[in-house]
């Protein structure tokens, strides 16, 4: 009587659109709906995020169940396995040397920590020994004690967290090695121990999975602000195992903004994963990231702009590289603070490659009035992304606060435009974008199809300021460059407040400014990023074993 009493409830704020304990949405896979749960972040010092290393690590100081989980809907079976730092974050605004560091470096720290996750149930001579063979330090190994991932749920630490990636890596990854250390100065605490891994210097991190060569090959998960925990569709998720899809070898990136505010702070943010024994998972959830992954789009946007528009495209040419279609049921919208309203649409390409009139479809909207930094979560999604289709995401920016022009970039202070989807079933393709004028992302950090014919014709990044459009294929410097128009979104009106535009400083000074994050764009294509013909003397028909595209 009271689970049906719970359904009828689910079922009538799912017709009305409202929150009971929770959002309730159709996840297209006709089987169990897609719950987001309304868990918000809560801070290092509460009881929930001081619990220990659950799924068989140790040092557990209360008991985790499902029910304080904060995700409804969870089995009473299920258990949690925890993969989060414990660490005193350091002074970031010296290095070890007691060099005075750069501002904008100052205030970013990119932290990264490995993970070998087994099974408990795996006879111990068929588990792997500590890779490092200190006693444990430098990463951690959890036994899970189980191995079927139904839901996720974030446990942010410090309140300045800009994102946390969960990176997939292959046995013998150089980053999943460099990463079992967290300071470059001293060993870290072994897992289990009361004290947190302290130390002057963080090993620096680059995200594994946008590093060519660095072993690793898409993330399991993305966390943004203001991210709840979600339960999966029945029978979609994910497993721990030893298998090409199986979580095994992971990288936890954390990227803290305003580090220098949080020195000798106690962080112990990361993921739980909940997990059953029974072998429920029937379809692998893959995370797909679109339109400009790398905020890597050249010009910057001009200040005191009631409106600047960019359309960035997932390109035909990539999609038509997908094993097979993708079953979409939850997204969600990353930009910063100056974005206003992101839509994406789903198009299919006629003969000649365009998209007919009529012939977008818009899949996922996050209005002006809806979209907010601080609340990126995901939201209910069903659609279908097939073979050849095209993606376009148009990002609509308020620049009238700002007295100079804002670059693309990782930064909070810089702006992105990108969308993330959970689909099943898992492939390894998990960019699909924006990279350079002569190349789009499709596939991993060393994936790319080029951007010709059609693709380039129809599905080539576009900017409206106000309701003029300008160019975007750029020059040497940079500058925006004024052009005839029509509207990007026929579905909203046109801005009046147009006025000449401001330009943008050209890619060397962005490059001064990103540091490390544009100085590897640019080692990938010999240090220009306007030009990427040289990356590679291959066929971008060549693939490896594993599907992913080459130049």
């Amino acid at each position: 009587m009271g689970a049906m009493l719970l359904l009828l409830l689910l079922a009538a704020a799912a017709a009305l659109g409202t929150n009971a304990g929770g959002e309730v949405y159709s996840a297209g896979v006709g089987v169990r709906g897609y719950v987001a749960m309304g868990r918000e972040s809560f801070p290092a010092s509460s009881p929930a995020s001081s619990t220990g290393r659950a799924g068989g690590g140790g040092g557990l100081d209360e008991p985790i169940t499902p029910g304080n989980s904060g995700i409804a809907g969870l089995p009473d079976n299920a258990v949690a396995v925890d993969v989060r730092i414990d660490a005193i974050i350091p002074d970031t605004t010296h290095d070890s040397k007691g060099t005075k560091m750069d501002t904008r470096e100052a205030e970013t720290l990119i932290w990264c920590k490995s993970f070998l996750l087994q099974s408990a149930d795996t006879d111990a001579n068929d588990q792997e020994p500590d890779p490092d063979g200190v006693g444990g330090r430098g990463g951690e190994t959890i036994a899970a004690r189980a191995n079927n991932i139904i839901a996720i749920e974030p446990l942010p630490g410090a309140p300045t967290i800009h994102h946390m990636h969960l990176h997939v890596c292959d046995k013998g990854s150089d980053a999943w090695q460099r990463h079992r250390r967290m300071f470059a100065d001293v060993l870290d605490a072994p897992p289990g121990s009361p004290s947190p891994a302290a130390g002057q210097s963080p090993l620096s991190c680059f995200p594994p999975s946008w590093q060519k060569g660095s072993g690793c090959h898409g993330t399991a998960w993305t966390f943004l602000p203001g991210q709840k925990g979600v339960l999966f569709p029945q029978g979609v998720g994910l497993k721990i195992g030893t298998g090409n899809l199986d979580l095994r070898y992971l990288v936890l990136e954390i990227h803290f903004d305003q580090a220098h505010n949080l020195k000798g702070r106690h962080d112990r943010s990361g993921l739980r994963l909940w997990a059953v024994k029974e072998d429920v998972v029937e379809h692998r959830v893959g995370v797909l990231s679109v339109a400009d992954p790398f905020g890597n789009l050249p010009q910057r946007l001009p200040p005191g702009q009631k409106s600047v528009e960019y359309a960035v495209f997932c390109p035909p040419g990539c999609t038509r590289k997908f094993p097979e279609a993708m079953n979409v049921f939850a997204s969600m919208t990353h930009a910063h603070l100056r974005a206003r309203h992101v839509i994406t649409s789903v198009g299919q390409p006629g003969p000649s490659g365009q998209v007919p009139e009529g012939g977008w479809k818009d899949v996922v909207e996050s209005a002006a009035s809806a979209f907010a930094h601080d609340e990126q979560h995901f939201e209910p999604a069903n659609f279908t992304i097939g073979k050849g289709d095209s993606l376009r995401t148009v990002c609509r920016y308020d620049t009238r606060k700002e007295t100079a022009p804002v670059m693309f970039g990782p930064a909070t202070s810089d702006e992105m435009c990108m969308q993330v989807f959970l689909y099943w079933p898992k492939q390894y393709t998990f960019l699909c974008g924006y990279f350079g004028e002569k190349v789009y992302w499709c596939g991993d950090a060393g994936g790319f199809v080029r951007k010709s014919g059609s693709d380039e014709a129809f599905h080539s990044d576009t900017c409206m300021v106000g309701n003029i459009a300008v160019s975007v294929d750029g020059g040497a410097s940079g500058d925006l460059s004024l052009a005839g128009g029509r509207h990007l979104s026929d579905s909203r009106p046109i801005g009046h407040d147009s006025r000449p535009i401001g330009t943008g400083g050209g890619n060397e000074e962005s490059a001064r400014a990103t540091g490390g994050w544009a100085n590897y764009i640019r080692s990938l294509d010999g240090g220009n990023n306007r030009d990427v013909s040289a990356l590679r003397d291959k066929s971008d028909k060549e693939q490896d074993r594993s599907g992913k595209i080459w130049m």
